[in-house]
């Protein structure tokens, strides 16, 4: 029984290791992440920058009334919206139409196809941007909540750390039960390829390119020297490619949670979080097989974690009543340990993503939840099945090719024009 008993020392040990790291991870992310501040106040309306907002929209009739309503009713009155219909056969032109009736800062454009070699979602955005006439161009979703104070406190947090590209991560929606499951650990997940603390270096040389595609405040100046959508056609997560070339060209970046100022609709079905998720973590990845079922044999060592030293624990406990403390005790103390710092982890970092902390119970089954997902894209990746986004199909090759600026873009942004679409812009919001 002492052999079993010391077995079950190391395994508590591990797990206590295991969490001790993960609390640290988010201790140093949240330390690291720049703060929101909602009371700060902004320049007057007769001196603050045009923000162009730009949101293109694929069928989105039954988010995107609400997201315009919210938009419409921002504390930042200097902005024009401008919305993208892309190939929509559903209500969603009708729904924006009535915004523009009634708002003279919100404008329609419609698209009725999509040019060979760029993704919808890409081109969409570049003909908003072809539209814009701000200083700041925010890129966001048709399933985006806003806080009437959000805009005004990203771009007064631009501004104050001299940011070229600010992203802003957001409370997603969890009312579904497998919302609830698997989303806080698909979240957890995408946050240790890409570590906020890292992301958020002031040095480009270091720092570990994010951003997120729900929200995207640029600089016209910062996205024009990236090479705008148009060098990004071509990528099913253009955030992450912005985020890279941003790195690449030296500019200032940051990310940050927005918190309750931003809400996220992401799925309606359980079928589109399965087929999203796999989506982001496939590019996340750079579509890189062996990466991706590291991911996946981690998140089945998760799942097993938590209930190891429970069971740890009350073997211990057990035992030691019956044959003294000695190694039982300390079985029982090291698990207890190791469930007391797992549960401290989650308590920091399920409201990061806006889940409840109720919910932290189902975490070992939405381990096993996104553990199945990502080896599922595994499987897509070597059958080649191809990324289901939204309806659209798209192909995939094994990796993504970063390839420099164009020669067609370079051009364009050594020229006079290019310094002119750099200056700042104003406009006139309305009361």
């Amino acid at each position: 029984m002492t052999i079993l008993g010391w077995i079950c020392v190391l395994i508590a040990l591990a797990v206590l290791v295991l969490w001790l790291a993960a609390l640290a991870f988010i201790a140093a992310g949240l330390r690291a992440m720049p703060r929101l501040r909602v009371a700060e106040s902004g320049p007057s309306d007769a001196e603050a920058d045009l923000v162009s907002v730009i949101m293109p929209a694929h069928n989105e009739v039954s988010v995107i009334d609400e997201a315009l309503t919210l938009l419409r009713a921002s504390t930042y009155r200097q902005i024009e919206i401008i919305v993208v219909a892309d190939r929509c056969t559903d209500g969603t032109v009708a729904v924006v139409n009535r915004h523009v009736e009634e708002d003279e800062r919100v404008r329609l454009v419609e698209t009725s196809e999509c040019p060979e070699g760029w993704s919808g979602k890409c081109h969409a955005a570049w003909q908003g941007y072809q539209q814009s006439q701000g200083r700041w161009l925010l890129f966001t979703d048709a399933d985006t909540l806003f806080d009437p104070a959000l805009i005004q406190a990203a771009v007064a947090l631009a501004t104050r750390r001299s940011l070229d590209l600010l992203s802003l991560l957001g409370n997603l929606s969890g009312t579904k039960p497998f919302e609830k499951t698997a989303q806080p650990v698909a979240a957890m997940t995408l946050m240790t390829i890409f570590p906020i603390q890292k992301a958020n270096r002031a040095d480009p040389a270091r720092r570990r390119p994010f951003a997120n595609g729900q929200f995207m405040l640029f600089t016209r100046s910062g996205y024009e020297t990236i090479g705008t959508h148009e060098q990004a056609r071509a990528a099913l997560l253009e955030d992450l490619y912005f985020a890279l070339w941003a790195k690449k060209r030296g500019l200032r970046a940051g990310v940050t949670v927005a918190g309750r100022l931003f809400r996220v609709r992401m799925y309606d079905s359980q079928e589109a979080f399965i087929n999203g998720w796999k989506r982001i973590l496939t590019e996340a990845t750079n579509r890189n097989i062996p990466r991706l079922q590291r991911i996946a044999l981690r998140l089945h060592l998760q799942t097993l974690a938590g209930p190891c030293a429970a069971i740890c624990c009350f073997v211990g406990s057990w035992m030691a009543r019956i044959e003294g403390w000695g190694v039982w005790g300390l079985v029982a103390a090291v698990s207890l340990a190791a469930l007391v710092a797992q549960i401290a982890a989650l308590w920091l970092a399920y409201p990061l993503s806006g889940a409840s902390r109720w919910s932290m119970w189902r975490y070992p089954w939405g381990c096993l939840a996104c553990a199945l997902l990502v080896r599922s894209a595994v499987d897509d990746l070597k059958t080649r099945r191809g990324i289901q986004w939204a309806d659209l199909h798209y192909d995939v090759q094994d990796k993504v090719e970063r390839q420099p600026l164009t020669a067609a873009i370079r051009d364009r942004l050594s020229s006079p024009s290019a310094a002119d679409g750099a200056t700042k812009k104003k406009g006139t919001g309305t009361d």
